[in-house]
């Protein structure tokens, strides 16, 4: 007579075992093994792989990063964007500094100067001590010239006379006053100051 013994388990160097089953026939006795009843560790857990993706699933999986894809492109695009006008505004910011800087600064236009050496001042070439003209006569005493403009020298700031374009300086080497400000041509009455003739010797 064939009978199936209940399940039992066992320990086998340190590990247990999961039950099995025993079949006795006549007066045999059989163990009996199902496949859902392999021998494995207690406690062991299966490596059951997760079921695969279906292709729907797959499909909207790539539609969704594929729209986290345009998203981040659109935020990439508003930024320079934005970076582009921050750039567009500090360029006119500067042009208009820049402006504001030049109207700040008054034209020179033509001022008069008044000769304070009784012995004068000799006309110069080019804005230097040494490139002296001995063509004209520079201006003496009280005389005064019109400057149409400054430069700087090597050692001292020259005028500019604006009927001939010799240089005058202001200072002498020592640093000295030679001329001083009377003021704007246009505002100036000529008829008070005796004005160098500046022209060439004769």
């Amino acid at each position: 007579q064939m009978c199936i013994r209940d399940r039992y388990q066992r320990r086998v160097r340190g590990k247990l075992l999961r039950a099995m089953s025993f079949i006795r026939n006549g007066g045999k006795t059989i163990c009996y093994a199902s496949p859902q009843h392999r021998y494995q560790p207690a406690g062991a857990s299966s490596n059951k792989s997760e079921p695969a993706k279906s292709q729907e699933e797959k499909q909207a999986d790539r539609d969704e990063a594929e729209t986290e894809k345009l998203r981040l492109e659109e935020a990439v695009e508003h930024q320079q964007k934005q970076v582009e006008m921050l750039q567009e505004e500090l360029q006119q910011l500067d042009a208009k500094t820049d402006q504001d800087d030049d109207d700040d600064v008054p034209e020179f236009g033509e001022r008069v100067f008044k000769c304070k050496v009784a012995k004068g001042v000799g006309y110069r070439n080019t804005p230097t001590f040494g490139d002296k003209n001995k063509d004209v006569k520079g201006p003496v005493g009280d005389e005064v010239v019109i400057a149409s403009g400054l430069a700087q020298g090597p050692q001292a700031v020259f005028l500019q006379d604006a009927r001939n374009g010799l240089w005058l300086p202001l200072s002498n080497p020592e640093g000295k006053t030679i001329f001083s400000v009377v003021g704007m041509a246009s505002e100036t009455d000529m008829k008070e100051f005796k004005l160098c003739s500046g022209v060439e010797l004769n």
